[in-house]
């Protein structure tokens, strides 16, 4: 499980107006977006490690913004929003530099390509976190 930190300066950044999409925690929590296009975010940690003897900490992992619109809609009105919410988030700097976003990895189709409901995408982003 990523740290409380990350997951809350993350989803501040996310509900920043900049993004241009509306942000729905969905972590334990049912939504009903009634927007065309939104999105949420899933945490991933890949590893914690002890960078220092007194006790410093580094946390690694993944990001994934998962973004959903309607069926039938097609792929590339969701890429190109998501792209351009991405990058708006990749552009927040933490004044204490405890969380980097490094780098964004290309979507990815996060229903195997299927509309049940909605389309969905992921765009993931590799996040280093100093606590």
């Amino acid at each position: 499980m990523s740290s409380l930190y990350v997951r809350q300066k993350v989803r501040e950044w996310a509900e920043l107006p900049s993004v241009g999409i509306p942000y729905y925690d969905t972590i334990n929590v049912e939504e009903q977006p009634t927007e065309d296009i939104w999105f949420t975010a899933e945490f991933e940690p890949e590893y914690t490690e002890r960078m220092t003897y007194c006790g410093e900490l580094s946390e690694e992992g993944l990001i994934n913004f998962v973004f959903e619109t309607n069926a039938g809609i097609g792929d590339e009105t969701l890429i190109t929003a998501a792209e351009s919410a991405v990058a708006n988030i990749l552009e927040q700097n933490d004044p204490s530099q405890d969380l980097v976003l490094e780098m964004a990895y290309a979507p990815s189709e996060y229903t195997g390509g299927t509309a049940d409901t909605g389309y969905r995408v992921s765009i993931s982003v590799e996040y280093y976190h100093r606590r």
